[in-house]
C-alpha cells in the first residue's frame, strides 16, 4: 500500500497503486500565476454587498492561466507496515458495520469485499 498526497491542498490518502491516474486541476489552486483563484483583492478592488455592485473580473493576460488546467499526479511512498494496517482495519470495520445494516442484495456485494480485507489483515 502507499500514502499518496495531492500537491494542491497536501492532503493524503491510502492506494494499492504508485502511480495514480494523471488529473487536471485549474492552474490557479496550485498558485499560478500568483495568485489565488478567490482572492478578490488581485481582481481590481473587493467585493461590496450582493447585488450592489458586480464583482470585477480581471481579463488581462496575466490572469488568464489562473483559469487555465495543469495535469498534475499524486505523489506516493510505501506506506509503513503500522499505517497501512491501520487503514486495513479502518475499512474492515466500516465495512463489517455495512453489512450489519445492509438488504440481501447490498451484502452479496460487501461480503467479498469483507473477506478481501481479512485476507489482507492476516499480514498485519
Amino acid at each position: 500500500m502507499f500514502v499518496c498526497t495531492r500537491p494542491e491542498d497536501g492532503t493524503q490518502y491510502m492506494s494499492y497503486d504508485d502511480q495514480p491516474p494523471v488529473r487536471m486541476v485549474p492552474g490557479g489552486v496550485l498558485g499560478m500565476p500568483g495568485q489565488g483563484l478567490a482572492d478578490p483583492r488581485n481582481r481590481g478592488g473587493g467585493v461590496s454587498a450582493p447585488g450592489v455592485r458586480k464583482i470585477p473580473v480581471d481579463t488581462s493576460p496575466q490572469a488568464a492561466p489562473a483559469a487555465d488546467y495543469v495535469p498534475v499526479q499524486d505523489q506516493c511512498v510505501p506506506a509503513p507496515v503500522e499505517t497501512a494496517c491501520a487503514y486495513l482495519r479502518g475499512e474492515y470495520d466500516r465495512i463489517h458495520a455495512k453489512l450489519r445494516r445492509a438488504f440481501k442484495d447490498e451484502q452479496a456485494v460487501l461480503q467479498p469485499q469483507l473477506d478481501a480485507l481479512d485476507a489482507q489483515l492476516d499480514g498485519c
